[in-house]
């Protein structure tokens, strides 16, 4: 297999609790020694290495709006890193998540990055269908695809993206996003049943891989390590969904 040099980013906007979450994330990344280069984007970033979203979605970049503007910044964040480094392999992390190595973990992240790397993403689903958490509007975007949807929804709090498809991968998401804001946030034009909440860059990062027809691995993500089985799970997996929001592991 040839090898592959990788970065790692993530994001931090709005108080100083998430920047310090954000140095956390960063520092751990470090120490699994696996990254060439770690980025932690904050909002004085976005000007020059998110210029349509900061051009077009500006009024929403505000903590008054979820997810600081329904994290429209996040596809073209990870689009612009891809072009910069496009010999690279990328690993996104929420800022809110935790990795942690030992010989265990980090031999495990690194077959997660092989994986990546032999098909271009590693991306998993999870335990509830697509019509739940993503509103009706979108689906025009996506002209293969039909509503409602009963297959899992692809995760975005944490994923991988190598190669040529990856590239694909965060090109259409991207132009997903940029379709309007519509895209992203929580105003629906049409009456749904069934329908939790919209899930922002999540809903538009899953209908486009499955409308490339890409397949999501069957995967048990790790969260808080609160239960026994949280506990386990924790102790063997390397990257921790945790919402952490804090400059503290709870490790």
């Amino acid at each position: 297999m040839a090898k592959r040099g990788w970065i790692f980013i993530s994001a931090t906007f709005g108080d100083s609790d998430m920047l310090a979450a954000g140095e956390r994330l960063r520092h751990q990344a470090e120490e699994t020694g696996l990254f060439d280069h770690i980025q932690i984007y904050n909002f004085e970033d976005l000007q020059s290495l998110a210029p349509f979203i900061w051009a077009n979605y500006r009024e929403y970049l505000t903590t008054e709006h979820k997810g600081f503007g329904y994290f429209c910044w996040k596809p073209e964040l990870v689009l612009r890193t891809l072009q910069k480094y496009s010999e690279y392999g990328l690993m996104w992390a929420d800022a809110g998540c935790e990795l942690h190595g030992g010989l265990f973990r980090t031999k495990r992240l690194k077959h997660m990055m092989n994986s990546a790397i032999r098909t271009g993403s590693f991306l998993y689903k999870l335990d509830y269908p697509e019509y739940r958490y993503t509103k009706p509007d979108i689906y025009n975007f996506f002209s293969n695809l039909e509503y409602p949807d009963n297959s899992p929804q692809i995760q975005a709090t944490w994923f991988m993206l190598s190669g040529s498809l990856g590239m694909d991968i965060a090109s259409r998401w991207f132009a997903s996003s940029a379709n309007g804001i519509h895209m992203l946030d929580l105003n629906t034009a049409f009456s749904t049943s069934g329908l939790i909440e919209h899930r922002f860059d999540q809903s538009l990062l899953s209908l486009t891989c499955k409308s490339l027809m890409i397949k999501p691995k069957k995967h048990i993500p790790a969260g808080r390590p609160v239960s026994l089985l949280g506990k386990l799970n924790c102790a063997v997996h390397p990257i921790w969904a945790s919402r952490n929001r804090s400059g503290k592991s709870l490790k």
